[in-house]
Formats: C-alpha cells, structure tokens, sequence
C-alpha cells in the first residue's frame, strides 16, 4: 500500500509522485507504435466508423500504415518535414498518424474547425512541407496555402487534381519502410508539434519529442492506473478531437498501445454517442465538461444502461464537486476522475485512479513528475494547501515553443520547470486542485479573484444551465467581475443571482460588472471558456451602452 505522506514533500518544497519512477525508455516513437501494433493479434478490431461501422483489424492496420510509410518515402518525403493534419477523426486519420511517425516526418495537428486565417498562421509558423486533410476542408486548405507546401494528401477515395488519396497508397508494396531504421535523437527531435489553445493571442507551437511520448504511455502504463479489466480489445469511444492533446495522446496513441477497439466519431453527436454506448459497451470513458453537462441535462441519457462504463475519467478544465455528484447521481455511475495536464507536457502532469482517488481534485502525480506551487507575487514556494503557481518538472514537459525563443525562455526555466501559468495547490496527501489561470485573474482592490471560483457557486443555482466570468475595467476599483449566465428556467432575474452570489461569498467576490443573460457561453473543443469572447462582448455592450447616451 503506497503511503500518500510519506516523502512526497521535498527539502525545496516541491512536490514527488507517491509511486515508484520508472526507467525512461531511449526509443523512438516509430520503434514504439511498430513493436505495440505487431504484439496485438491481428483478428482484433482496432477502428471502427461510428456512423458508417467501417472496421478496420488490427492486423490490416499493420498492413495498411507500413504501405502509406513506404508510399510517403517513396514521394520524396524526408525525416524532420513536417507535414499539417487538418481533418476531423476518422479511420484514416489514425493510419496516417502511424504511417508519417515512421516515416520519419514530425506531425503538426490543426484544429479542423480553423478558418484559412488560422489555418495559414499554422502552415507558416509550423514550417509545414505537407498537408493531410479531407475533400470538404480543401477549400480552406488551398485558400491556405504558401510557397512551401510540397503535396496535399487526402483521407477521401477520391481523384482531385493536386492531391494524393491515401487509397491510392494502399496499393504500395510496403518495400520502402524504413520504420526501423530512422535518424531519431529521442530526447532531441520533435515528433509532433500541437498548438496551444490560443486563449489570448495567435496560437504557439509546441514542441514534443519522441521522449516526452513515450514517457507519458511509460507512466500511464505502470501498475497503479492498470484498470480492472482486460484493456485489449476494450472499447473506446473516440470523439475527443484528435487534434487536441487529450484526444490525441488519451484515445488515439493510448488505445493503439493498449489494443483497445476506438469507435470513432468525426464530431460530437448526442444520439449517435448513447447508441453506441449501448452498442459496444465502452469500459471507460473521457470526457470533457461540456459533455458531462450534457449527459446531466439530457432526458434520454437518464434513460441509457451505463453499467458496462467502470470509469470516467474528464480533463480538459475543471469540474466542480457538485457537477461531478450530480452526474455521478444521475447516471448512476461509480466515479468520476478528473486529471491535470497541458499541451506543454504532453498530456498529462496528475491523475486519479480508482484506488487514489479525491473529489474536486486531479489525482496525484504522475511518476518522475515533480510540482511546486509558486507565489507569482514574490516567487516563494508555497506550502501545502497554499496556492500560487503551479510548475512542473518531468521528461513529458515540452523542449519548447516552435521558432519561439523568448516565449520558451519565459515558459521554462533553466533548470527545466514549467511555468503553467495555473493556479492551483496541494494537499498533505498530495492530491492536486486546480483554481484557475493566473491571467484570468480578476484583481479588485488588490485582492485577487478567480472566474472559477464565482462560476462553481453561480452553477450551483437551480434556474443556472452555464456561466463565464470575467473582469471588467473599473476606474476605481481595477477591475470588477462581470457574469454572463446562460438560463435554464426563463423566470430567472438577475437579483435571484446576485443574493445567491451574496450569500455565499464575500464582499470583494460580488458581481459589480453585472450581470448578462446570453445564449450560450463561447468555449473551445475541448471545453474551456473563451473569457477572451467575453471580453470582446463586455467592450462592444460598453460601446453600445456609451453611444446611446
């Protein structure tokens, strides 16, 4: 039995996994994906479409990925080029992935939703030889398209002029895979480069090495996450964009090693999500906040047989307990795990499991990571259960921000901590909370506000479905906190708000900017709250208010 108090606080302050470390493989990822595919047994499902129940074996998978590979060397396409995935999830999708890693190229994933504006920053700033992409999305591809782009490769069947269909390369005789024999530094060269969220500003590469992946499926794979249950041929529902550091590392990469089925979904579809968690009984299931409130508000998922889902495990911003007890009540489900992670590490920096296990928290560190909350006012390191910033050490954090010096020097340390720009603090057991992003940070009066905080108590309102808060300038005061409220009763007034917010927080936490009934609030695929929007909104209401005056 692991003791959660015993030497997990260092001399310096920071913070140790309570689990014994692991000895970092010095592999590529290509070594990595070509020596987990050959071990599943071939007659196992790998892909499934949701929609279309296309399936694809493990074994033709191994066919079909050494074909595309040895398709692309033969194109022409060397090791280190970087090549764009601009495509939703799909079957095709996962066998390119495979394919460019052990051909050697480094993989850039694009959120499919970009527009040409968005997608042209990516194309430029990635430095991207090669696109991947789907005949709907071309054109935004090709209205996206610089000098340096060398071929368009395309999911579909299809014969389009300037691009290659990756059924076409499913003829290759496979004679030119070199998966085995790449040029790869894993602790030096990149094999994916993602982009941050974008929250604020245009979006940042990420740099990953083969090491950082591998380091993350070394730590997820040790005994204590082991589930209960035979994960091969488990199923897995695989709606999670790929391009995101959750879907990708969570579902797409996790689910290939671990010999999981993945049923594929190219977007989010209510219904199609419950058929098919009564078709293919998923053990498990990641999700993001917008789908747990969704399954709570949904009537028909009340009436859904969940008793094959042993765990639920939801990342991507926090929940709160009393979302988490409402959709545990309600689905009748055991757990509910929540974890930490950023782009910058990988996926993952903490992690619940059925056995360690803490509500309202992100579990406990993952093995050979290291935290210490930082003050952001004096750079103190801070003690247990005293927020401040959280920086992480580990062989998951990133080499740095692509062809972003100063941005990397600002992020990483010399001595190789993570700056995350999160707020958060630890327990005395060790078990990690995360509050909120230091610069979303609403500062009134000098005191220190986080739109978290006021969200989970506003949530918690009965006529309340969803919220974002934000500051607002206030001559006086700095900044004061505005709440934009999405209805789910129509009689709801904003003074019933207000006493409720009155009630139960203190006076510099009250909603001085107001409050705005909306629609919906703006978030990202993966569930964050675009307060950047809101901002945008709260200035033109200001505008608008000024002009009539």
């Amino acid at each position: 039995m692991v003791d959660l108090k015993k030497n997990i606080i260092n001399p310096d302050g920071s913070l140790s996994c309570p689990f014994p470390n692991y000895e970092p493989m010095n592999i590529s990822m290509a070594e990595a994906f070509i020596g987990a595919l050959s071990a599943h047994d071939g007659n196992l499902k790998a892909l499934i479409d949701a929609e279309t129940e296309r399936t694809v074996t493990f074994g033709e998978l191994n066919v079909l990925y050494k074909k595309i590979s040895s398709s692309l060397v033969k194109m022409g396409c060397s090791e280190k080029e970087i090549i764009c995935f601009f495509a939703p999830n799909c079957i095709e999708y996962v066998l390119m992935f495979v394919a460019c890693i052990t051909a050697g190229l480094t993989i850039s994933p694009a959120n499919f939703a970009y527009t040409s504006y968005e997608l042209k920053h990516q194309l430029k700033d990635c430095s991207a030889s090669y696109v991947f992409t789907t005949s709907e999305l071309l054109p935004t591809v090709r209205s996206s398209l610089n000098p340096n782009i060398k071929q368009i490769f395309i999911s579909d069947d299809k014969n389009i002029p300037g691009c290659t269909s990756l059924h076409k390369m499913f003829t290759d005789d496979g004679s030119a895979f070199r998966g085995n024999n790449l040029h790869v530094n894993p602790n030096e060269d990149i094999a994916i480069i993602p982009y941050s969220s974008g929250t604020t500003g245009l979006p940042k590469g990420v740099e990953i090495t083969h090491k950082n992946m591998t380091s993350i499926l070394q730590a997820l794979s040790q005994p204590q996450y082991a589930p209960d249950y035979e994960p091969e041929n488990a199923n897995k529902l695989a709606f999670l964009p790929y391009f995101h550091a959750y879907g990708l590392q969570g579902t797409l990469v996790a689910g290939l090693f671990q010999g999981a089925t993945q049923i594929i979904f190219k977007r989010f579809i209510p219904d199609l999500f419950l058929d098919c968690i009564e078709k293919y009984r998923p053990h498990t299931l990641s999700l993001v906040p917008p789908i747990v409130n969704f399954l709570i508000s949904y009537p028909r998922a009340k009436t859904i047989d969940f008793s094959s889902v042993k765990t639920v495990g939801s990342g991507a911003a926090p929940l709160t307990k009393e979302t988490e007890r409402e959709f545990l009540n309600i689905l009748k489900l055991p757990n509910l795990i929540q974890g930490y992670g950023l782009t910058e590490t990988t996926v993952a920096v903490s992690y619940a499991t059925l056995k360690f296990y803490k509500r309202g928290s992100s579990g406990l560190l993952i093995p050979n990571t290291h935290v210490k909350i930082v003050n952001p006012e004096n750079q103190r390191v801070q003690g247990v259960k005293e927020a401040g910033e959280i920086w992480v050490k580990g062989p998951q954090v990133m080499k740095g921000y692509h062809k972003k010096p100063e941005a990397t020097r600002n992020t990483l340390t010399k001595d190789g901590w993570l700056k995350t720009g999160d707020i958060g603090y630890f327990d005395e057991e060790g078990y990690i909370f995360v509050i909120d992003r230091i610069k979303e940070l609403i500062k009134y009066k000098g005191f220190q506000i986080a739109p978290a905080e006021l969200e989970s108590v506003i949530l918690n309102h009965p006529k309340v479905l969803d919220v974002g808060v934000i500051g607002i300038p206030d001559d006086r005061a700095g900044e004061v906190p505005k709440a934009y409220v999405v209805k789910k009763d129509p009689s709801l007034k904003r003074e019933e708000i207000n006493d409720y917010v009155k009630e139960r927080l203190t006076s510099y936490k009250q909603l001085r900017g107001g409050i705005s009934f909306v629609d919906e609030i703006p978030k990202s695929q993966s569930g964050k709250i675009l307060r950047r929007k809101l901002r945008e909104r709260a200035i033109n209401e200001s505008k608008s208010t000024k002009s009539k005056l």
